[in-house]
């Protein structure tokens, strides 16, 4: 009878432990990708906090809302920064509402996604009104959706604006 020693681990060893850390890898990664997608809608209702109390600031001590905000008004002279877009992404700032046709009656921008469009915030000076625009999602719906949740609106289609 021969006496076999083996220092190693089987083939057959191997491939069992390699698929227990695959399924219980499969259950946690989605964890976090939730995690990530709340800690970036937490971080964009933080933006839009901080540029709205400078907002209503204003407005408290002058009566009427600012035309522009400024820059100066926020940490390092910076605007807040939308979540979804890079530091360079974010440069382009605020787009302010330039429909002179009812212009006080817009309370949403037309795109209300970032893609394609340079500005991730949007600020009516007519009637103080502030959004952030969010990343196109996989659907219009859940575009819309990750919107009003942001924002804190309830609109029932990507393109109204009242």
């Amino acid at each position: 009878m021969i006496n076999a020693r083996h220092n190693g681990f089987t083939l057959l060893e191997l491939l069992i432990v390699v698929t227990i850390l695959s399924v219980l890898l499969s259950a946690v990664i989605p964890g976090f990708t939730v995690f990530h997608k709340e800690a970036d809608i937490t971080a964009a209702k933080s933006a839009l906090r901080a540029l709205r109390i400078k907002i209503d600031e204003h407005h408290a001590l002058h009566g009427a809302w600012p035309k522009d905000l400024d820059k100066a008004w926020y940490v390092g002279h910076k605007y807040p920064r939308n979540p979804w877009l890079s530091e360079k992404e974010s440069k382009y700032g605020i787009a302010y509402n330039q429909n002179s046709v009812s212009l006080s009656k817009n309370l949403h921008p037309i795109e209300k996604t970032i893609e394609g469009w340079p500005y991730p915030f949007w600020y009516n000076s007519e009637n103080g009104e502030l959004r952030i625009r969010v990343p196109k999602q996989e659907s219009g719906i859940r575009s819309l959706a990750l919107y009003n949740e942001v924002n804190g609106t309830e609109l029932s289609d990507l393109y109204q604006r009242y």
